[in-house]
């Protein structure tokens, strides 16, 4: 039975795609803010005032005036920058947003692609983490092991963190090496059928080649 006073039934909360995790640089962050106190006398607020009263809103002089003048490290200047002039904070980032507004509007066609990707990814072991940035999602063992971007509206570069080795067939070096990048080499994949065996082999040895900590 219906009525004008039935209540309209609330559609169900979106559920993530994966199993995102938190942005490696969530904790750290958290734990300098919390600290911050204890380690140099003021609180985030205290800093901010600071920054606003010497209108030091350039990000690298007001990390150089907490840095010289008073002695935070440089990760502590930082995150007082950041805080204090609304930045991103790592410890609030929404990981389905992120990965949605990358493949909204004319990438929208690569979404099952990187979907692809992150299942083969998170196959490799229950040590995988994945934690979408605001423009690519990096796959982490023990360190950034690959990274999904779309690059163009039709492609997705698929990079690998694989060192010194020669790139062979569809496997392109980016010259990460010898700029000391984690991410050395990338495929480029366009459709689900480019993920092939080897896109897998590569993807395989960039895992365990970070199997020791």
């Amino acid at each position: 039975m219906t009525g004008k006073n039935q209540k309209k039934k609330s559609a169900p909360p979106a559920q993530l795609e994966f199993d995102y995790s938190p942005h490696p640089a969530a904790k750290m962050e958290e734990a300098v803010v919390k600290n911050l106190k204890d380690k140099t006398g003021k609180t985030l607020e205290d800093w901010g005032k600071l920054l606003k009263k010497n209108k030091l809103t350039d990000r690298k002089a007001a990390i150089a005036f907490l840095k010289e003048k008073h002695g935070l490290g440089s990760i502590q200047a930082g995150f007082v920058f950041s805080q204090t002039f609304g930045e991103v904070k790592f410890s609030e980032l929404d990981s389905q947003a992120l990965v949605d507004s990358q493949y909204a509007g004319a990438k929208a066609d690569l979404k099952p692609v990187y979907n692809a990707l992150v299942a083969l990814c998170l196959k490799l072991g229950k040590d995988i983490r994945v934690s979408p940035g605001k423009s690519i999602v990096p796959i982490y063992r023990n360190h950034v092991i690959a990274q999904i971007k779309a690059a163009t509206n039709t492609r997705i570069d698929f990079g690998l963190a694989l060192g010194k080795t020669r790139a062979t067939g569809r496997l392109i070096d980016t010259g990460g090496y010898i700029k000391g990048d984690r991410i050395t080499h990338r495929i480029p994949i366009s459709t689900r059928s480019d993920i092939d065996g080897e896109v897998k082999k590569w993807l395989t040895i960039a895992y365990e080649s970070d199997g020791k900590k």
